[in-house]
């Protein structure tokens, strides 16, 4: 599966760069026009929406249950992420990007082979950079900090930072229309209290124990956009 995702990522690099590239070739002015000298340049859009397939593969996850500190292969997540920017000064854009993954779990853990999935929450705000190699292709970094809420399937909710790491290419079909390649590395702090209470002597003690559940992945972005 994770050799098929990357695949697939090679593959589509391929088309979004082939396709930048036939668009940059179409977008070359005539000379030969008459009026091409008149033309006026297409205008310079900031606010965009992005729209992204989120394949989460080669993760980890790193617990400590009972002071026991562990950690294990996560299981393939996929997710999808929706992006609201507006590019602040040319190349340099800042939005939010909340995000959802599912299956989130370990492929096996020390009780059960088939562990139960959780869904993983995550509200980012993205800060990214791009820098035009031609019109209509650029690259781009990107930094993702945010909140995330692990919802498991019973039981109490995980919940803490995360922070993702990003670079990529950006392909323009139109002067509104865009797709997007990336990759990057996204990490996870959270944290889950569970609170038991015990009866000792006719008193009740409340006792809290707060417990890791960190999940870290290899992330991988395939989207498409919207510029206003």
């Amino acid at each position: 599966m994770r050799k098929a995702i990357m695949q697939l990522g090679f593959v589509a690099l391929l088309l979004v760069a082939s396709a930048g590239v036939a668009r940059a070739q179409d977008a070359t002015p005539v000379a030969t026009a008459p009026f091409a000298a008149s033309a006026q340049p297409a205008r310079h859009r900031k606010l965009f929406v992005n729209l992204s397939f989120l394949p989460m593969s080669l993760g980890e996850f790193k617990s400590s249950y009972g002071g026991m500190p562990t950690t294990l292969d996560a299981a393939f997540a996929p997710g999808g992420s929706l992006v609201v920017g507006y590019e602040v000064v040319r190349g340099l854009s800042i939005g939010i990007a909340p995000q959802v993954l599912f299956n989130v779990k370990p492929k096996e853990d020390p009780i059960t082979t088939n562990p139960a999935a959780s869904r993983e929450y995550d509200a980012m705000v993205r800060i990214a950079y791009a820098y035009s190699l031609v019109d209509t292709i650029a690259v781009y970094g990107e930094v993702l900090p945010g909140f995330s809420l692990v919802q498991p399937k019973t039981g109490d909710i995980a919940k803490g930072p995360v922070v993702a790491l990003g670079a990529g290419v950006i392909v323009d079909l139109t002067d509104r229309c865009f797709v997007n390649l990336g990759g990057g590395k996204q990490w996870g702090l959270q944290t889950r209290t569970d609170t038991s209470r015990i009866t000792m002597d006719g008193v009740e003690v409340v006792r809290k124990v707060t417990t890791d559940v960190k999940f870290s992945y290899w992330r991988v972005a395939l989207g498409v956009g919207y510029r206003f």
